[in-house]
């Protein structure tokens, strides 16, 4: 895609870099865009209204966020442009910054002690907050408290050694989790057998890499589908908390602003490179979105959240800990999708992807009514993503899926907030039929095989160089391969 700054920009570029930290956060912590399809898969079964879930999601974002506000406020392009007017209206106070870099990530923790009370920290200060929330008839800020807590359960299982742990016997009666339960949680496991298992989140030799942050990384998807269980079962610990009605109020909050919050936010981890493990950056479009969001934050939510945030990050209380009886989370079977390469075949001038460059390819999958995205990689013709995975969990007694695959070239400059250079994102033709770009199938799972069910695509090539092809234009072959995980593999 073509890049051009318009006149007059380049205090908005600087800006924006200096806002690239915002989203930069180490390796080893899942991003934004795999903490988000967690949440809303985990909480799709538990009556949550559309509006709730986005609170929920906006809420898991803003530890990673505002934990690297510090690096943006000391960078020397934002202290030029005297940019630091009200950052602690955006951020919350530094020393709540730094508690929530310290305290919501399972990060640096040694052995199974400091793991442990590092959990009976989280739950004795969730427990408090929650019922604060229930105390104040607030169940805007519950929501505050169930998305911002949820994002330190999904990194205990991106940071620790846990997923590589064996928790199962062959005996029936000496099995440590209940069968039927394989990707097992923290709260799944024994008290006695957690405490002589040597749990911890920070590497012990330079050479262990503990980090499960993209779906490139060893350990990636058992540690997401522990995640997942983990994050239902989480909803429902802190739902039990409080009150069946309160509960349900919180569940049926009606928030039609905080769509735009989430919107920013999902720009910021996009053109940041932080979406799904590893992708491009786009400095031009995260400085307009960057400069943007500075104006327009959601100031009252993020106020919502640094007033919950201290209760979450500080001392827990002396008193007795809270009941911690999780219901156990049944396991489902899953689909993968994973893609092993994306390319540009239509090469002549008149319809090819895009005129002015090479293609900035990113993904959509959707099963059945659920649509998941994959990053993007900007310039590239021919790509051999590592992090395109799609990892979808199914609904019980399903045996059949609709399975749609779109491949789409971004052509939208300035984060589309320039209205003149908004654009529209290309959909790729990846079928040789015409009249058709989308790849769909109605799959039955019987019919995947274990080794996963290959698909390769060609779009349509043309006949001869620089010569129009007789396809749809914007022709590009796709490989990918649909497998089944059951709960056992």
């Amino acid at each position: 895609m073509l890049r051009r700054l318009a006149a007059g920009s380049g205090l908005v570029l600087l800006a924006g870099l200096a806002l690239v930290l915002l989203v930069s956060r180490p390796a080893g912590a899942y991003d934004a865009g795999y903490h988000w399809d967690l949440t809303r898969d985990a909480l799709a079964g538990q009556g949550f209204g559309a509006d709730a879930t986005a609170l929920v999601e906006v809420n898991n974002f803003y530890p990673d966020a505002f934990a690297s506000a510090d690096e943006v406020i000391a960078d020397r392009w934002v202290k030029a442009l005297r940019l630091d007017h009200d950052w602690d209206a955006l951020f919350g106070p530094v020393s709540l910054r730094q508690a929530s870099d310290t305290y919501l990530h399972f990060s640096k923790l040694g052995s199974t002690a400091e793991v442990t009370a590092g959990w009976d920290r989280l739950v004795r200060n969730t427990y408090r907050a929650a019922k604060q929330a229930e105390g104040q008839n607030d169940p805007r800020a519950f929501l505050v408290v169930l998305g911002t807590s949820l994002h330190a359960v999904q990194d205990f299982y991106a940071h620790a050694n846990w997923s590589g742990l064996d928790f199962g016997h062959e005996e029936a009666d000496l099995r440590v989790v209940p069968a039927g339960h394989e990707d097992p949680t923290w709260f799944d496991v024994p008290v006695a057998e957690r405490g002589r298992a040597d749990v911890y989140t920070t590497a012990r030799t330079p050479q262990e890499t503990l980090g499960k942050d993209d779906a490139g990384a060893p350990g990636f998807a058992r540690s997401y589908r522990e995640a997942y269980y983990a994050s239902a079962q989480w909803a429902q610990l802190v739902q039990s908390w409080v009150g069946e009605s309160f509960g349900k109020a919180a569940r049926r909050v009606a928030a039609p602003e905080v769509a735009e919050e989430r919107d920013f936010l999902k720009s910021l981890a996009w053109y940041g490179g932080h979406w799904k493990g590893l992708s491009s950056q786009g400095y031009v479009d995260l400085a307009a979105v960057g400069v943007k969001y500075l104006r327009h934050a959601d100031r009252a939510g993020i106020a919502e959240w640094a007033a919950y945030a201290p209760i979450l990050t500080g001392e827990p209380d002396a008193g007795p800990a809270p009941v911690v009886s999780p219901a156990q989370v049944a396991r489902v079977d899953w689909l993968e999708v994973r893609f092993t390469r994306v390319r540009q075949t239509d090469e002549d001038l008149i319809l090819t992807i895009d005129p002015f460059g090479s293609p900035d390819f990113y993904v959509k999958v959707t099963v059945n009514d659920r649509e998941y995205l994959e990053a993007r990689y900007v310039d590239k013709k021919d790509v051999s993503p590592t992090s395109w995975l799609t990892l979808v969990p199914l609904a019980p007694g399903l045996d059949r899926v609709t399975v749609k695959v779109a491949v789409w070239d971004e052509d939208v400059v300035g984060g589309g907030v320039l209205p003149s250079l908004r654009g529209q994102d290309d959909l790729c033709d990846i079928l040789p039929a015409l009249g058709a770009r989308v790849w769909s199938a109605d799959i039955t799972l019987a019919d995947l095989p274990e080794a996963g069910r290959v698909v390769s695509t060609d779009g349509i090539r043309p006949d001869h160089a620089k010569r129009a092809s007789h396809g749809d234009g914007r022709e590009a072959a796709v490989e990918f391969t649909i497998r089944l995980v059951e709960p056992e593999d």
